[in-house]
């Protein structure tokens, strides 16, 4: 018999520490706080597709994110995933 001494027991029987097990269906953060929200989202993506999201519209179409105001005029929304960045640059 498997015990779960501190963390997370897996099928294979690894442990992880509870602290980096995400669950998937948390509710993501708000655009009040858009760093914490990209940082989420980002991680989800990559935790349940194994790669990182092309932009942020991968984040919006799969759920994992809500759409985030508009940019100010002639400006758009460019997302460097590796970095967990978002940033806003001229069209």
């Amino acid at each position: 018999m498997r015990e779960k001494v501190r963390g997370v027991a897996s099928a294979a029987g690894a442990s992880f520490p509870a602290s980096r097990c995400k669950p998937w269906n948390a509710p993501p953060p708000n655009w009040a706080s858009p760093t914490a929200s990209i940082l989420w989202a980002v991680d989800r993506y990559e935790e349940r597709y194994f790669n990182l999201p092309k932009d942020l519209n991968d984040l919006v179409v799969k759920g994992l994110l809500k759409p985030p105001p508009p940019p100010p005029a002639g400006k758009k929304y460019v997302l460097d995933a590796h970095n967990r960045e978002l940033t806003i640059v001229d069209k």
